[in-house]
């Protein structure tokens, strides 16, 4: 990528006011970056007091939340989609009865113990984030709308963070084979019912970190070494909802 530097020039106590750039053809000077649309937006420094909205998805009707409930801010945007209109394309599932419809991605089984679809990412990663909304359709207590991170999708085993809006209860888990694993965290929270939420994860080495966008409490932080890599995706268990985004980040 061609850089342009824009120097600052100060002549008699003056300087060059700031331009804003946002918008404009690429290639872009120090300050900006060069987003997926091939304009430049204004590149933000974790730790400033704005807030950390990446340029890769500023376009998007939604973006990703300004401010996030992990702990340390993100820096590049790997895939984003707020429609799932690739899904045919670079996306799989197991179990349960996925369809792309209204600009969302729907399972609409709510008995489905293992269902789950996730991005066909080039090679399995070991440390990323993932942002995801999501919102219940149909399920009972227990059952659960979740995000899965480092997927192996031939042994069917994976982690996954769980909100269950029926009873409350905020978790993360594993699946072993298919089977049922176990839970490595878990608190109570309020009900959300069927109010779209926002959740996020942060997985980095052997530590995973889960949260709820404003939500009070809903922060789990473990330690475990059982999957070092993966695909990462959405899934639900005995549970219908629809998730209208996700956003894989690094």
């Amino acid at each position: 990528m061609i850089r342009v530097v824009l120097a600052l020039v100060t002549i008699a106590g003056c300087s060059i006011k700031d331009v804003d750039l946002t918008g404009k053809a690429c290639p872009c000077p120090d300050g900006w970056v060069c987003a997926a649309d091939n304009t430049c937006q204004r590149s933000v420094t974790p730790g400033d007091d704005a807030p950390i909205v990446h340029p890769d998805v500023a376009m998007m009707d939604t973006p990703l939340p300004a401010t996030s409930c992990l702990t340390a801010p993100y820096t590049t945007v790997k895939y984003a989609t707020m429609d799932f209109s690739d899904y045919a394309i670079t996306w799989q599932s197991v179990g349960g009865a996925w369809s792309v419809g209204n600009n969302a991605l729907a399972q609409t089984d709510k008995v489905a113990d293992l269902s789950y679809a996730y991005h066909t990412m080039p090679i399995a990663q070991a440390n990323y984030r993932i942002v995801s909304t999501m919102k219940q359709t149909q399920g009972a207590a227990g059952g659960a709308l979740e995000i899965a991170f480092r997927i192996d999708d031939v042994k069917q085993s994976m982690y996954h963070c769980n909100y269950q809006p029926n009873d409350g209860l905020f978790l993360i888990q594993h699946t072993d084979n298919a089977v049922g694993g176990g839970s490595l965290m878990e608190i109570q929270l309020g009900n959300l019912t069927t109010t779209p939420f926002t959740m996020e994860v942060q997985v980095t080495g052997n530590q995973l970190e889960c949260c709820i966008d404003n939500v009070a409490g809903a922060h789990i932080t473990v330690t475990n070494s059982l999957y070092a890599t993966g695909l990462a995706g959405v899934k639900t268990y005995r549970m219908a909802g629809g998730f209208t985004s996700f956003a894989l980040l690094q």
